[in-house]
């Protein structure tokens, strides 16, 4: 098991590179919060953000209840 450095959960496999020094591997949702974090405000809307973190999740259910609940 890894541990990710940045929110410290384990995982079987890290896959994701940090953007903050290039060479740091990371859970693959924190390299998704990393990389909208990167975006500059007002590109993406709060609502498309947080769809956006909700897939990188995987959960099936989480994104069906988001889906409901904002469109």
């Amino acid at each position: 098991m890894k541990i990710c450095p940045k929110c410290g959960r384990s995982f079987e496999r890290l896959l994701a590179l940090s953007r903050i020094d290039n060479k740091t591997m990371i859970c693959d949702e924190c390299g998704t919060k990393e990389a909208l974090d990167s975006l500059p405000q007002g590109v993406l809307s709060p609502q498309e953000r947080a769809r956006i973190a909700v897939a990188a999740t995987g959960n099936k259910w989480a994104m069906e209840n988001f889906n409901a609940t904002h469109n």
